[in-house]
């Protein structure tokens, strides 16, 4: 699809998106089904570029009106492909509340909190890294990093979690045989736990949080951990060939 075609695709897109209450993702969602002509890439190319206007929708409205756009969301391309320092000297005398995309009360008000308010917000308007939680009574942390970097999936090991693995680029991630397999889940970091935490807080907090939905795989792999008479987690043989397995099968099936 050409250039012009994706960018008023995207543009259709943002506006349904602006004149409805619903969730953009399910706004989305419901406007690939009714045009099964877009391809895989070009939906790729349609999702960042209107998800990247919403995130950054005052900067990009700014841009236009600098740059003579009729359209943010062409604003919100040129951003994309040069930055907003490769747009022009211009753009270092936009205001601070534009420029990390929020209103000026309330970067003010957060500022009194926080010293680095303005950062803070800066860092929404980029797309959140896909966070994977390891269950380790199947593989190791190691051993899922190597795989994906053995298919050139950029993933760092996470920082706050033991069991935390940080994927930085777009994948289909239902479709691949460790999720399928059950090797890794969608988790945020944040409720996965912490080198370091008090034991009996956490298990106090993941108790509590057991009745909400979507956040209970801590707690669910903490009740069904096999453990010895000091309390200790049992190793399960046969992680590493479960791990193994599915992926040699997914070899199988490729070649096939």
């Amino acid at each position: 699809m050409q250039l012009e075609s994706l960018l008023g695709h995207s543009s259709e897109l943002v506006r349904i998106i602006q004149k409805s209450s619903q969730p953009a993702d399910t706004i989305a969602s419901e406007y690939f089904r009714s045009k099964k002509y877009i391809g895989a890439s070009d939906r790729r190319f349609i999702s960042g570029l209107v998800f990247h206007t919403l995130r950054t929708r005052s900067l990009c409205e700014a841009v236009a009106s600098h740059e003579g756009m009729t359209d943010i969301v062409h604003a919100s391309h040129a951003l994309m492909e040069k930055g907003l320092d490769g747009l022009g000297s211009w753009t270092s005398e936009l205001p601070e509340h534009v420029r990390v995309c929020t209103q000026d009360w309330l970067l003010e008000r957060t500022r009194i909190r926080w010293s680095d308010a303005a950062a803070v917000w800066q860092s929404m308007t980029s797309a959140a890294p896909l966070v994977l939680r390891v269950n380790l009574r199947r593989a190791t942390r190691d051993r899922v990093l190597q795989h994906l970097h053995s298919e050139n999936i950029d993933a760092i090991a996470g920082q706050l979690s033991p069991a935390a693995v940080i994927v930085n680029q777009r994948i289909n991630l239902l479709q691949h045989p460790l999720y399928k397999g059950g090797i890794v889940e969608i988790q945020d970091e944040g409720e996965v736990r912490p080198r370091g935490a008090d034991d009996r807080l956490f298990q106090r907090v993941q108790e509590t949080r057991l009745a909400a939905p979507g956040i209970t795989l801590v707690g669910a792999g903490r009740i069904h951990e096999p453990v010895a008479q000091n309390g200790a987690p049992l190793r399960q043989r046969g992680t590493d060939d479960l791990l193994e397995m599915l992926l040699t099968r997914r070899v199988i099936e490729e070649r096939l």
